[in-house]
């Protein structure tokens, strides 16, 4: 009788405690500890929610990716893999891609602003460039999956295909300008931005040269770009969100800086460089993950 008295009460305690550790949570993103408000406790529940999901699909587009590469091209694991790889990467951009509107559309100054035991939240240039890589990954989906590898002969690049290529030009451009004369004109997102506006335009030329590359080799290699691509973003995106959260762990939150400034006009500093520096090299391993496999190709 006294452990069925008890049960009710030591339940209600337990749901109680459960319940102010969620909502503990729910006040900052899962990994980085920046701030979550965006008006009831609904909200931001839903947006801790979505969050958690965009990174668990990351890390599963990662794994599947890395699976993809390391099996033999063209077996049954390795198609398996990739197409784990292309639905979870384009999953992880469409929540990329919704959350980078709702931080940038709904409570903009209380979720950019440097809170006290609270890490430095994003800027609004990171923010902007987030969403532009998002929708590349996209388009780069399009052009670089089953349906370029699968279609032997002729050409898989049409009006549809060159008039997205060129909107997304003119954003990727429009961007730079948006953040360069009206926000910090020293910001790391800018090196992200030019990136994928040197790809796009790598890739354009590339899907042209079916003409006398022909379409067969023309197609196996945009698959080819296309997926190593995306797959050492991925990682680097995965860095970029674990990488914080686990020195956050070791070192604690830096409340040396009391307001965040990241959304307004700056002065050039080192930090500039040092993205390009850890932006650069994930790309030099993707070209010579290009070159290690286009070899047998070459050869064959």
């Amino acid at each position: 009788m006294g452990y069925r008295a008890c049960c009710p009460s030591s339940f209600s305690s337990f749901i109680v405690n459960l319940r102010e550790v969620l909502l503990f949570f729910m006040l900052a993103t899962p990994f980085q500890h920046k701030p979550v408000i965006y008006g009831s406790e609904l909200n931001d529940l839903l947006f801790f929610n979505a969050i958690s999901v965009h990174a668990v699909i990351a890390l599963v587009a990662l794994v599947s990716g890395v699976g993809a590469l390391a099996v033999r091209k063209g077996s049954l694991v390795h198609l398996r893999f990739g197409r784990a790889f292309v639905i979870s990467m384009y999953w992880t951009a469409v929540t990329g891609i919704l959350l980078d509107v709702l931080r940038l559309a709904f409570y903009v100054e209380e979720n950019h602003t440097k809170y006290l035991d609270y890490s430095m939240p994003s800027s609004y240039p990171a923010r902007f460039a987030f969403l532009f890589a998002g929708l590349c990954v996209l388009y780069m989906i399009r052009q670089g999956g089953l349906r370029t590898i699968l279609s032997s002969v002729g050409p898989v690049f049409g009006w549809g295909d060159r008039l997205a290529s060129l909107a997304l030009t003119v954003l990727g451009v429009g961007l730079s300008g948006l953040i360069y004369f009206r926000y910090n004109p020293w910001t790391g997102a800018l090196w992200m931005i030019w990136t994928f506006l040197a790809i796009l335009c790598f890739l354009v030329r590339m899907a042209e040269m079916g003409g006398w590359l022909g379409w067969r080799e023309r197609n196996r290699a945009l698959h080819r770009f296309h997926m190593i691509f995306l797959l050492v973003f991925c990682g680097w995106a995965s860095l970029q969100g674990f990488g914080p959260a686990i020195a956050l762990r070791l070192t604690g939150v830096d409340n040396s800086i009391p307001v965040y400034t990241g959304n307004q006009p700056g002065d050039y500093g080192p930090g500039f460089w040092w993205f390009l520096l850890a932006w650069a090299p994930v790309f030099l391993l993707g070209l010579y993950l290009l070159r290690r496999f286009s070899r047998p190709i070459r050869q064959s």
